[in-house]
């Protein structure tokens, strides 16, 4: 079993032994979930923390093919957008594996992909393009004036408080991002919120990362599957996770990120700033079972 940061020995082992992280220690956890063990030039190792869901968090595994990817890319290239499947549920006792292809470098672009397996047999699998800083074109949809500001709306803990029936594993593993939902999420019981078509989140790290583009990709990748799966149930009377009569699992089956390149002579990212997030269920499954749930971001707030 491997010894590096992320090994049975390592930090996040030591560290979730004793007290639950929260904060800066929490987003030092998800630095060394992060921080994978290279094998070969285009094979790395990651691990899961200890203690967590039955399966290993769709965007723990995202995030870490995303770094897998972007350690054989050119480091001054960020990441423009990532296109990838979860093929099975991932056993978070287990390391995972990621072998990253080279598909192309271009003069502006490199695409690489990236497989995740375990056991022998592919968990999840990702195409990703990384652009160097050029002069462009830009704009970005206005953040809707009638969204109050992240200071005016619960945090977290503050929501849990009033359901404790609701706190489960959230009571036991680190939270690394300061999540805040405008409105009632979709885990609360239907007399209890209205039923809206869009679910808004207030989002941002709970402390500081690396001056590193790559890292800040990869913790907006990691965040990206923390609440989609909330803005079904939002949409109709039910609970996330439970119907009468039946027990519904909510598995996420894909995702697809863009992720705005920096213009020339400019910072790639800002520490501290909020992301709105609005995330809708437009009605209609695209299969039996299946449904599209599209995310919107707008433009940060400071603070």
């Amino acid at each position: 079993m491997t010894t590096s940061p992320g090994g049975p020995s390592g930090p996040i082992y030591s560290t979730l032994a004793g007290q639950i992280p929260t904060g800066q220690a929490a987003v030092d956890l998800l630095l060394e979930v992060l921080d994978l063990e290279k094998l070969d030039d285009n094979v790395f190792r990651g691990v899961s923390p200890p203690i967590g869901p039955q399966r290993v968090y769709g965007g723990q595994v995202a995030g870490q093919a995303l770094v897998a990817a972007g350690r054989t890319v050119d480091p001054s290239r960020t990441v423009h957008s990532l296109h990838g499947y979860f093929v099975r549920g991932g056993d978070p006792a287990e390391p995972i594996t990621y072998s990253v292809e080279n598909i192309r470098d271009g003069r502006s672009f490199s695409v690489r992909r990236a497989v995740a397996e375990q056991h022998g047999k592919v968990i999840f699998f990702m195409s990703a393009s990384f652009q160097r800083a050029e002069k462009g074109l830009d704009h970005q949809i206005e953040t809707p004036l009638e969204v109050p500001p992240p200071e005016e709306v619960p945090t977290m803990n503050e929501r849990l408080a009033r359901y404790p029936e609701r706190l489960g594993v959230w009571g036991l593993i680190p939270r690394p991002m300061d999540v805040r939902y405008v409105g009632e999420p979709g885990w609360v019981r239907p007399g209890d919120r209205p039923i809206e078509a869009r679910q808004r989140v207030w989002m941002r790290i709970d402390g500081k990362l690396p001056d590193d583009p790559l890292i800040h990709a990869c913790a907006l990748t990691f965040a990206s599957d923390m609440t989609l799966l909330d803005a079904e149930p939002r949409s109709r009377a039910l609970v996330s996770s439970t119907v009468p009569r039946r027990r519904v699992v909510p598995l996420r089956l894909q995702l697809a990120i863009g992720i705005r390149s920096p213009r020339l002579g400019e910072r790639p990212h800002v520490h501290g700033r909020r992301d709105l997030d609005s995330q809708r269920s437009p009605g209609g499954p695209a299969a039996p079972n299946r449904r599209l749930i599209p995310k919107s971001p707008f433009p940060p707030r400071p603070g």
